[in-house]
Protein backbone atom coordinates (compact mmCIF):
# COMPACT_ATOMS: atom_id res chain seq x y z
CA UNK A 1 0.00 0.00 0.00
CA UNK A 2 3.24 2.47 0.76
CA UNK A 3 4.37 1.63 -2.50
CA UNK A 4 1.48 2.61 -4.35
CA UNK A 5 0.80 5.76 -2.98
CA UNK A 6 4.37 6.95 -3.57
CA UNK A 7 3.65 5.65 -6.60
CA UNK A 8 1.07 8.02 -7.29
CA UNK A 9 2.36 11.37 -5.22
CA UNK A 10 4.90 10.72 -7.43
CA UNK A 11 3.17 10.54 -10.51
CA UNK A 12 1.24 13.42 -9.68
CA UNK A 13 4.69 15.64 -8.97
CA UNK A 14 5.36 14.59 -12.02
CA UNK A 15 2.03 14.98 -13.70
CA UNK A 16 1.69 18.03 -12.27
CA UNK A 17 5.29 20.06 -13.01
CA UNK A 18 4.44 21.03 -16.67
CA UNK A 19 1.22 22.47 -15.85
CA UNK A 20 2.76 24.84 -12.44
CA UNK A 21 5.99 25.12 -15.40
CA UNK A 22 3.42 26.37 -17.94
CA UNK A 23 1.61 28.40 -15.83
CA UNK A 24 4.69 30.17 -14.64
CA UNK A 25 5.57 30.53 -18.39
CA UNK A 26 2.19 32.12 -19.56
CA UNK A 27 2.71 34.63 -16.24
CA UNK A 28 6.57 35.56 -17.01
CA UNK A 29 5.23 36.32 -20.53
CA UNK A 30 2.63 38.38 -19.69
CA UNK A 31 4.75 39.99 -16.75
CA UNK A 32 7.29 40.66 -20.21
CA UNK A 33 4.60 42.40 -21.89
CA UNK A 34 3.34 44.65 -19.61
CA UNK A 35 6.70 45.57 -17.92
CA UNK A 36 8.05 46.32 -21.13
CA UNK A 37 5.33 48.50 -22.38
CA UNK A 38 4.69 50.35 -19.42
CA UNK A 39 8.50 51.01 -19.31
CA UNK A 40 8.03 52.53 -23.08
CA UNK A 41 5.08 54.31 -22.14
CA UNK A 42 7.12 56.28 -19.17
CA UNK A 43 9.63 57.30 -22.08
CA UNK A 44 6.56 58.46 -24.33
CA UNK A 45 4.70 60.35 -21.66
CA UNK A 46 7.28 61.14 -18.98
CA UNK A 47 5.17 63.47 -17.32
CA UNK A 48 1.88 61.27 -16.89
CA UNK A 49 2.11 60.15 -13.17
CA UNK A 50 1.03 63.41 -11.52
CA UNK A 51 2.19 61.06 -7.82
CA UNK A 52 5.76 60.96 -9.25
CA UNK A 53 9.30 62.05 -7.40
CA UNK A 54 10.83 62.00 -10.76
CA UNK A 55 12.07 65.71 -12.07
CA UNK A 56 9.31 66.71 -15.09
CA UNK A 57 10.75 66.74 -18.56
CA UNK A 58 12.16 69.75 -19.96
CA UNK A 59 9.77 69.15 -22.79
CA UNK A 60 6.42 67.89 -24.30
CA UNK A 61 5.98 64.24 -25.63
CA UNK A 62 6.08 64.26 -29.46
CA UNK A 63 2.78 64.81 -31.06
CA UNK A 64 3.48 64.45 -34.78
CA UNK A 65 1.39 62.16 -37.00
CA UNK A 66 4.86 60.11 -37.75
CA UNK A 67 5.03 59.96 -33.73
CA UNK A 68 1.11 58.89 -33.26
CA UNK A 69 1.13 55.90 -35.94
CA UNK A 70 4.24 54.41 -34.20
CA UNK A 71 2.72 54.47 -30.99
CA UNK A 72 -0.47 53.17 -32.54
CA UNK A 73 1.49 50.68 -34.51
CA UNK A 74 2.94 49.47 -31.07
CA UNK A 75 0.31 49.01 -28.51
CA UNK A 76 -1.44 46.80 -31.75
CA UNK A 77 1.60 44.86 -31.08
CA UNK A 78 1.19 44.20 -27.72
CA UNK A 79 -2.52 43.62 -28.24
CA UNK A 80 -0.97 40.88 -30.50
CA UNK A 81 1.17 39.28 -27.98
CA UNK A 82 -1.66 39.58 -25.52
CA UNK A 83 -3.79 37.28 -27.67
CA UNK A 84 -1.50 34.89 -28.18
CA UNK A 85 -1.22 34.55 -24.09
CA UNK A 86 -3.97 31.76 -23.15
CA UNK A 87 -5.76 33.44 -20.11
CA UNK A 88 -6.56 30.28 -18.65
CA UNK A 89 -3.11 29.20 -18.57
CA UNK A 90 -2.24 32.17 -15.99
CA UNK A 91 -2.57 31.65 -12.40
CA UNK A 92 -5.48 33.13 -10.84
CA UNK A 93 -3.90 36.28 -9.38
CA UNK A 94 -2.17 37.24 -12.82
CA UNK A 95 -5.98 35.86 -14.73
CA UNK A 96 -6.78 38.99 -13.33
CA UNK A 97 -4.09 41.68 -14.46
CA UNK A 98 -4.57 39.98 -17.75
CA UNK A 99 -8.40 41.18 -17.43
CA UNK A 100 -7.37 44.37 -16.31
CA UNK A 101 -4.87 45.37 -18.28
CA UNK A 102 -6.04 43.89 -21.90
CA UNK A 103 -9.11 46.44 -21.90
CA UNK A 104 -6.84 49.24 -21.05
CA UNK A 105 -4.11 48.61 -24.30
CA UNK A 106 -7.82 48.32 -26.24
CA UNK A 107 -8.53 52.00 -25.30
CA UNK A 108 -4.98 53.53 -25.78
CA UNK A 109 -5.48 51.81 -29.50
CA UNK A 110 -8.98 53.12 -29.37
CA UNK A 111 -7.20 57.12 -28.61
CA UNK A 112 -4.92 56.63 -31.15
CA UNK A 113 -7.79 55.68 -34.13
CA UNK A 114 -10.21 58.51 -32.67
CA UNK A 115 -7.43 60.48 -32.96
CA UNK A 116 -7.94 61.83 -29.12
CA UNK A 117 -4.53 63.02 -29.29
CA UNK A 118 -6.05 65.79 -31.97
CA UNK A 119 -8.53 66.82 -28.84
CA UNK A 120 -8.62 70.79 -28.30
CA UNK A 121 -6.53 71.28 -24.47
CA UNK A 122 -9.42 72.91 -23.14
CA UNK A 123 -12.32 70.22 -24.46
CA UNK A 124 -12.88 68.61 -21.18
CA UNK A 125 -14.49 71.39 -19.83
CA UNK A 126 -16.46 73.04 -22.70
CA UNK A 127 -15.77 73.99 -26.38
Amino acid sequence: MRRWLVGCAALFILMGTPVLAADNDADARFKAIYTKEWAWREQQFPDADEGSRKQMPDHLPKVDPATQAMRLAYWQDVMTQLGAINPASLSRGVQVDYAVYKPQIQVLIDQQLFHDYEMPANSDSSF
